[in-house]
C-alpha cells in the first residue's frame, strides 16, 4: 500500500471538508457567528498542510520497499547531507533545476508563518518565527531521516541546505506579514485573530 499526496488529496482532504460543514452546521444552529475569513483561510491552510506533507515526506510504502537500499551501509542509508551549500556552488548553482530547489526551499514554509502570526498574536516577532521555522524544518528532515533508515519512502538526501533555507523562509515570512499586517487586511487579521480565541473558548467550556 502506498500513501502520497494524491491520497492525501482525494481521500483526506474531501473528508476535511465534510467536517467542516459540520462544524459551520453546528454554529449555524447554536447560532454562533460564522467568520467567513477565518473559514476559508483555515481550509486553505489545510490544503497547504496536506500539500507540504506530500512534498516533504510522501510516499510512504507500506508492505513494499527499495530492494537496493537495503545492501547499503547504514552511512548511505541515512543519506546525510551537512555540509551547507558545497554542492551548489560546486557544481550546479546555475542549472535551472538547483535554482528551482534553492527558491522552493526557501519558499515552503512562508505560508505556514503567515498563517500562524495571523491567527496567534503571540508569536508576532521575528524570533519566535525564526525558531517555529527551525524546529518545523528539523522535523521534516528528521522524519526524512527516519523513514530512510526504514525505507519506507523515496531515497531523499537528508539536508542542511533544506534546514537552513527553511528556516530563512520563516523568518521573512515574519516580515511579510508585518507589511500586510499595516495594510488593508489588518481588521480581517483582527477578525481571524479573535475568531480562534472564542472557539478555544468554546472548546474550553
Amino acid at each position: 500500500m502506498t500513501f502520497d499526496i494524491s491520497f492525501l488529496l482525494n481521500i483526506c482532504f474531501p473528508f476535511w471538508l465534510a467536517y467542516r460543514f459540520l462544524v459551520l452546521f453546528k454554529k449555524k444552529k447554536d447560532k454562533i457567528k460564522i467568520n467567513l475569513f477565518s473559514e476559508i483561510l483555515v481550509n486553505l491552510f489545510v490544503l497547504y498542510l496536506f500539500i507540504l506533507l506530500g512534498i516533504r515526506i510522501l510516499p510512504i510504502y507500506i508492505g513494499s520497499c527499495l530492494p537496493w537500499i537495503e545492501q547499503l551501509s547504514f552511512a548511505e542509508q541515512c543519506n546525510l547531507n551537512l555540509l551547507p551549500f558545497v554542492d551548489f556552488f560546486k557544481y550546479n548553482i546555475y542549472e535551472i533545476s538547483s535554482i528551482k530547489i534553492l527558491l522552493g526551499n526557501f519558499l515552503l514554509l512562508i505560508p505556514l508563518i503567515l498563517y500562524l502570526c495571523a491567527t496567534e498574536a503571540f508569536i508576532r516577532n521575528l524570533k519566535s518565527c525564526t525558531i517555529i521555522s527551525f524546529l518545523i524544518s528539523l522535523s521534516i528532515e528528521l522524519t526524512q531521516l527516519i523513514t530512510n533508515i526504514l525505507n519506507i519512502s523515496d531515497y531523499r538526501i537528508v539536508d542542511v541546505n533544506d534546514l537552513i533555507l527553511n528556516t530563512l523562509g520563516g523568518a521573512l515570512g515574519f516580515y511579510i506579514f508585518e507589511i500586510i499586517y499595516k495594510g488593508k487586511l489588518k481588521e480581517y487579521i483582527d477578525s481571524l485573530s479573535e475568531d480562534f480565541v472564542e472557539n478555544d473558548i468554546n472548546i474550553v467550556s
